[in-house]
């Protein structure tokens, strides 16, 4: 165990479709949230999933870039994709 203090994160990522959908990245870079998603297998790919971005300050400031749609919903952005191997970046807009 560590005492080391962990730097607070803009924004976490919840409610993933696991184990349909796992995430290979999710890390902080340069002031964008990088995502990388991996399908669990071939039978499921392709299949519509989401997620959410929860603690941003202000949702209505962030973009997603890659093949995906984001929506605010309350303190919330909620990420519409399909399930592949692909990457998404939520930046500021």
């Amino acid at each position: 165990m560590s005492a080391a203090p962990i730097d607070e994160q803009p924004g976490l990522v919840e409610g993933v479709d696991f184990p349909t959908l796992a995430l290979a990245q999710v890390s902080w870079e340069d002031g964008a949230l990088q995502l990388r998603l991996h399908p669990q297998n071939a039978q499921v790919e392709g299949t519509c999933t989401q997620f959410r971005i929860c603690g941003l300050q202000d949702p209505t400031r962030w973009r997603v870039d890659g093949d995906a749609q984001a929506t605010v919903s309350g303190p919330n952005i909620v990420i519409d994709t399909t399930v592949r191997d692909h990457r998404l970046a939520l930046l500021p807009a």
